[in-house]
């Protein structure tokens, strides 16, 4: 009686098991194959451009492909990107923000050229053409009309794009714009004619402050090109503010010779702009190829680009599923097989 109920439960185990691993072995095909990147394929990428349901035409936009990325969603730095410290991994929505900034300001202070250039039309539409599998990095040129200016921050946007957990190879972006009135445009506080902007020097190394140089070299760009220059260093607090600087521009920083093992951000709030450098030496370990990607979100894998420029969906968790086949394949049929032995055994009895 007792060999009976031995048997009726190695039974039931084996086949339990058994019909798990059959489970996960459909499972796993199908998310192999939406996780995976085609990186032959052609993609498209469309862009949308409105304020206030109101389109606006003759936007002016640049293109820039500013990493590979692997069948895995690796980014990796490309072409005239690559020698930068920037980091593309481990990133949160604040991370891939600043990122894309980051990358605009060097685009614009050593005159990269982009890919392709290309306005709306009366609709607010563009479209960029075909492009290669990567990440590239979007940015547009203010567009004034009448009273009012238009302003949309620089993006990143991953060719393809995941949504709802497939990879879409044609991908239309809706860039977030901003307005600004001038003087008698109304609805918004009118624009001095000059303003200050102080850049702020910032150190995320802690643990690791003997690493920071003595000082660092800062330029001031207009409209992409130097106009000052400045020395940064404990002794002014690692801060400097320009005066009577001409509404009419464009004003940012850039951080000349970035500093081992340091990678720089650039940030921007209001008048303010806040270059950090970040020690990087414990994420510069890459996972292998094939490995696990890293963690964090992918960046424009959305239809649109909401107020927050990087969208927080998670990258799709290729290869994760693999694991448990194998084993319960054998722990079933290693039960089956004890489970048919015991059962075999007692019919010869």
């Amino acid at each position: 009686m007792r060999n009976n109920r031995m048997h009726l439960v190695f039974k039931q185990l084996s086949a339990f098991f058994l019909m798990l691993a059959l489970f996960f072995s459909m499972l796993v095909p199908v998310a192999f194959a939406a996780g995976r990147i085609d990186l032959e394929r052609e993609t498209t990428l469309s862009l949308h451009f409105g304020y206030n349901n109101t389109a606006i035409a003759g936007a002016r936009f640049r293109l820039y492909r500013v990493a590979d990325v692997s069948e895995s969603v690796r980014f990796t730095l490309s072409g005239d990107f690559q020698d930068y410290k920037v980091n593309l991994n481990r990133l949160d929505a604040d991370g891939w923000n600043a990122a894309g900034n980051t990358l605009a300001v060097y685009a614009a202070a050593d005159h990269i050229n982009p890919v392709a250039v290309r306005s709306t039309d009366n609709s607010g539409q563009l479209s960029f053409g075909t492009l290669d599998v990567g990440l590239y990095l979007v940015t547009a040129e203010s567009k004034t009309i009448g009273k009012k200016t238009y302003r949309s921050a620089p993006f990143l946007v991953c060719l393809p794009s995941l949504e709802d957990d497939v990879w879409k190879y044609d991908v239309t972006v809706e860039p977030k714009c901003t307005m600004e009135s001038h003087p008698g445009g109304g609805e918004e506080r009118p624009n001095p004619d000059t303003k200050e902007v102080t850049v702020l020097k910032v150190w995320d190394d802690e643990g690791y402050q003997e690493q920071r140089p003595q000082k660092v070299e800062v330029s001031l760009l207009r409209d992409g090109s130097v106009h000052r220059t400045v020395v940064l260093s404990a002794e002014n607090y690692w801060r400097y503010t320009w005066s009577d600087l001409s509404n009419q521009y464009d004003w940012t920083v850039v951080e000349r010779n970035v500093p081992e093992p340091y990678w720089v951000t650039y940030t921007e709030n209001a008048t303010v702009l806040k270059v950090t450098n970040t020690y990087m030496e414990d994420i510069s370990d890459e996972p292998p190829p094939g490995g696990e990607k890293p963690d964090g979100t992918e960046p424009a894998m959305a239809e649109d680009i909401p107020d927050d420029p990087i969208p927080t969906g998670k990258l799709p968790q290729t290869g994760l599923l693999w694991w448990p086949v194998p084993i319960l394949t054998i722990v079933g049929l290693t039960l089956f097989s004890i489970g048919w032995f015991c059962s075999f055994k007692g019919q010869e009895r």
